[in-house]
């Protein structure tokens, strides 16, 4: 999780993102951020999604795992939980 957020801090350090009132340049800033996110919201949507949405695939973004397979219901619980403890953790 940590790594695809400084991407897009990176992407976007002066969080040009957050200010409208800048039009292009704030839009500029949104759409590299989104990229940076597509992998973390691809990987968020496998673990959370029962259909088993691949990270990386279509709907991410594409990517050769597109075609990975479903998780189990103990993998999908242990990647939550794991997902939740780094997610408290920076906090």
């Amino acid at each position: 999780m940590t790594v695809p957020l400084a991407a897009a801090n990176a992407r976007d350090p002066d969080c040009l993102a957050l200010r409208p009132e800048l039009g292009a340049a704030c839009e500029a800033a949104r759409q590299r951020r989104r990229e940076a996110y597509s992998h973390l919201f691809g990987v968020l949507r496998a673990v959370l999604d029962p259909a088993g949405g691949a990270p990386g695939g279509a709907a991410a973004g594409g990517g050769a795992a597109g075609g990975a397979a479903a998780l189990s219901a103990a993998e999908r619980a242990a990647f939550k939980a794991a997902l939740f403890k780094v997610g408290c953790s920076s906090m």
